[in-house]
């Protein structure tokens, strides 16, 4: 579990570090997303066996396949957490300072430096894609470390930053292909302003 908590904490110390003077592009305006219309128009609103987890604080809402705990692994990372033999379902958000630029060159760019700081020390990057949601560009990537392959998928709204990530034990080698229930937890996750 050190493996996650050193993953996430990488993919927030790059994107703090990354500050809104460092972009030159002017800013795209997007149009608030209240909670009921980010729920209504969630991917994935049920799924048998799946319990609904909302943060009010955090504006946000995910489906997770048990109980999930609240909690974070660090004091700056809030959210919810389902711990199982195999497998780590998060769901964390942080807030930064200041607002981050809803502008896709910037985005991308702190998106894929983030990974950058991630793949160090034995992991690489196996997959990566842009993945829109609310109209705000996030990243979706598979990172393949000693013991694990994480699956994870990051946005970037205003001050937030929303992190939600499996880690799963090492079977028989990893894949690039996002498994169906992993691929379910991220379509159920939604956010408003």
């Amino acid at each position: 579990m050190l493996t996650r908590q050193i993953s996430v904490l990488a993919l927030l110390a790059v994107s703090v570090a990354l500050t809104p003077t460092e972009v030159a592009c002017a800013q795209k305006s997007s149009l608030p997303v209240n909670k009921d219309r980010a729920v209504q128009e969630v991917h994935v609103r049920s799924s048998p066996g799946w319990l609904e987890a909302v943060s009010d604080e955090g504006t946000f809402r995910i489906l997770f396949p048990g109980k999930p705990t609240v909690g974070g692994d660090a004091v700056s990372l809030k959210g919810f957490k389902l711990v199982e033999p195999e497998r780590k379902w998060v769901a964390y958000y942080t807030d930064f300072e200041q607002p981050m630029p809803n502008d896709e060159a910037y985005l991308r760019n702190a998106y894929h430096r983030s990974v950058e700081a991630i793949t160090k020390d034995g992991k690489r990057l196996l997959a990566q894609r842009d993945v829109l949601l609310n109209g705000r560009l996030g990243s979706e990537f598979v990172i393949d470390g000693p013991n694990l392959v994480s699956y994870m998928r990051a946005f970037v709204a205003g001050r937030r930053m929303y992190t939600l990530s499996v880690d799963q034990k090492k079977t028989n080698g990893a894949g690039t292909l996002i498994p169906a229930d992993v691929q379910q937890f991220f379509a159920s996750f939604t956010y408003w302003d």
